[in-house]
């Protein structure tokens, strides 16, 4: 992992500092570390989380202030706001383009994960996480049922703002990497792969699809977690329908439940 320098280094004698905060959590991941020890397969487990992990630190090392910290089946992402060089859009987009790749490739990893995304009080380093601001996208994560990183009515504010001076408002990162779910605004993972050319568009469309069907039929007995894989074959579904052609239908997942309508845009025309 390539150094980053810890921007909130300079603040600890006065503590938190305000900050964007993401707290995640990886669904699974207990039972799946303990499952691949017994197995014997918990070197590959750990080998794959870290690669994917790893590659997107280190392709967005211009982020320099961003911190991460990873604790079990937890992940911890803060941004110190006073230290920010560009304007807040400009690193809004930066850290929304972030996330949005972070969860694309756990995701295709076998990794899905949830997440809650606000504005706090936090102050981070190779000890400690501390602040009012880890909690509140903390509790942000636990209220969200889905595998979904939603973002907190603060970071809604900053979208309003955006929007009032945006010359193409539909076409924005806010509406286009944000969708609502719900009334929820949640980060839109899966047009990551709109920047890939049509043959590994497919094929990440094709391995994502495989890997919900794969945890509906695992999942079979457990209500409780296939309706977690419901909503993501509702997402994928309303991804294709949103932002694909009538091409790729053939990538959609049958889902008997299918409740995609209740995706929209932030901004529709």
């Amino acid at each position: 992992m390539k150094d980053r320098e810890n921007q909130y280094a300079y603040n600890a004698k006065i503590g938190p500092v305000s900050s964007y905060c993401v707290f995640v959590d990886i669904l699974g991941y207990s039972n799946e570390v303990i499952f691949s020890h017994k197995v014997g397969k918990e070197k590959e487990h750990f080998e794959n989380f870290y690669k994917s992990l790893l590659s997107v630190i280190n392709e967005f090392s211009n982020l320099p202030s961003i911190q991460i910290k990873v604790f079990s089946d937890n992940i911890l992402l803060g941004v110190p706001l006073n230290y920010l060089v560009l304007d807040d859009e400009h690193q809004l987009g930066l850290l929304t383009v972030f996330l949005a790749d972070l969860q694309l490739r756990l995701t295709l990893e076998g990794f899905f994960i949830r997440g809650g995304w606000t504005i706090g009080q936090l102050f981070v380093d190779e000890n400690i996480a501390y602040g009012e601001g880890l909690i509140s996208a903390y509790n942000l994560e636990q209220t969200t049922k889905f595998p979904r990183i939603e973002v907190g009515e603060d970071i809604e504010e900053i979208f309003n703002k955006h929007f009032s001076y945006g010359s193409d408002s539909y076409q924005s990162i806010q509406n286009t990497y944000f969708i609502k779910n719900n009334n929820c605004i949640i980060v839109n993972y899966l047009f990551c792969i709109m920047q890939f050319e049509e043959l590994k568009l497919k094929l990440h469309l094709k391995l994502h699809k495989e890997l919900i069907e794969k945890r509906l039929n695992d999942h079979l007995s457990n209500q409780t977690i296939h309706r977690k894989f419901e909503w993501c074959a509702d997402y994928h579904n309303y991804f294709i329908e949103e932002f694909l052609s009538d091409d790729y239908y053939n990538y959609k997942i049958i889902n008997k439940n299918k409740n995609y309508n209740s995706f929209t845009r932030i901004i529709t025309q």
